[in-house]
């Protein structure tokens, strides 16, 4: 955790706090905020799926600019399932129209009735051509995984620091985009299956490679150089080192000292880092498990020597299997690696997909909501691993 402590600080919004809604959702009424909501969960509540817009849509002056935070108290309306008002809301909304806006709105009737009783119309004047109307942007679909925390994880709040980042990014660049996000826990199947097949739009959250460093680079990433397009970096993370506590290789100074060791790093993770230190296939035997929890397990077996994983991660993984006290990082190796998303170069829709999230990333660095989703999950890390 020592590279997060600088996104540490009291929030500047309030938050919804963590719990269960007692109040029933469903859809075609006015609902109030309870303690533990969030957008995504009243929405599957109501209707039976995630996709959050159709109530963000219509309660966008209520909300405000980010959908990831809702406060107690708020009076939110569920549309009905054919997309209109409830009866209440309509009436709450009629009954507060400015009185203003009435009388303008029947002068103009008025006036327009006026222009109509005097003009002559000629027998062969030309229909008026409606308006097309426009077009409605094609749905963007986004895959990630489970067995990552704090990035993503559908079982996280907001399914995930990394996904809520995400999601929020393409809403600021593009609010009439209908975004989503599909779980695929087979990580490794996103860049050999998944994205060359064009059944997505991109990916997240990946490892860049150093392409520049190509003749270093293991085969899976001079494939991930050759083949995909990455985002601006949402985020760092420190590539890490783990072994028993009071291993030599705990405390290892040089890279050099883990050579003829064995390593075990997750599939679907770049191995950039290790093969820039000279740890490959060549030097030391790896394993490489689906899931992140296995090689810990094998390090407490004594089947693997040290474990590289991203520090947060693994404090995670471990607070949650109970080995913090006998497993430990080594403070002296590591390196800080940016989280991307990831699109196919051959995919139609790639820069499309970079360009919007770039953007959107863009304003919610400036705007402060990038900080306030980093430190609200990071908070609840600190929490997490101090309990």
């Amino acid at each position: 955790m020592r590279n997060t402590a600088k996104f540490m600080g009291a929030s500047l919004i309030a938050i919804a706090a963590a719990g269960q809604s007692a109040q029933a959702q469903e859809a075609c009424q006015v609902y109030e905020v309870q303690s533990g909501d969030n957008l995504r969960e009243i929405t599957e509540k109501a209707y039976g799926h995630s996709k959050f817009r159709v109530i963000y849509n219509a309660n966008r002056a209520v909300i405000g600019r980010n959908p990831n935070i809702i406060e107690i108290g708020m009076q939110l309306v569920l549309p009905c399932a054919d997309g209109s008002l409830p009866a209440a809301a309509s009436a709450a909304q009629e009954a507060e129209a400015p009185a203003a806006e009435i009388q303008e709105a029947s002068a103009a009737e008025t006036a327009a009735a006026e222009v109509l009783a005097t003009e002559t119309v000629a027998e062969e004047t030309a229909p008026a051509e409606t308006p097309a109307a426009p077009a409605t942007p094609e749905p963007m679909v986004l895959i990630t995984g489970n067995d990552f925390p704090p990035f993503t994880g559908e079982d996280l709040p907001g399914r995930g620091m990394f996904t809520q980042l995400i999601e929020t990014a393409a809403l600021r660049a593009a609010p009439e985009t209908e975004i989503s996000v599909t779980f695929v826990n087979d990580w490794e199947s996103h860049l050999e299956t998944l994205l060359p097949a064009m059944a997505f739009e991109g990916s997240f959250p990946w490892l860049k490679p150093n392409c520049g460093d190509y003749g270093l680079l293991s085969a899976g990433d001079k494939f991930r150089c050759d083949n995909y397009q990455f985002s601006d970096p949402f985020y760092e993370v420190v590539d890490g080192f783990f072994a028993a506590t009071g291993s030599p290789y705990a405390t290892a100074f040089d890279y050099g000292e883990l050579m003829g060791t064995r390593i075990c790093r997750p599939e679907g993770y770049s191995m950039a880092h290790l093969d820039t230190a000279g740890l490959t296939a060549e030097t030391v035997k790896f394993y490489r498990p689906v899931q992140i929890a296995e090689c810990f397990t094998a390090l407490t077996a004594g089947a693997v020597d040290v474990v590289a994983l991203d520090t947060l991660v693994a404090s995670d993984t471990l607070a949650t299997m109970g080995l913090a006290g006998q497993i430990k990082e080594n403070p002296n190796l590591g390196e800080v690696k940016s989280l991307h998303a990831i699109v196919h170069k051959d995919h139609p829709r790639a820069q499309e997909t970079l360009d919007l999230l770039n953007s959107g990333l863009k304003e919610m660095s400036v705007s402060g909501e990038w900080y306030a989703i980093v430190s609200k999950a990071l908070q609840r890390e600190i929490r997490t691993l101090t309990n």
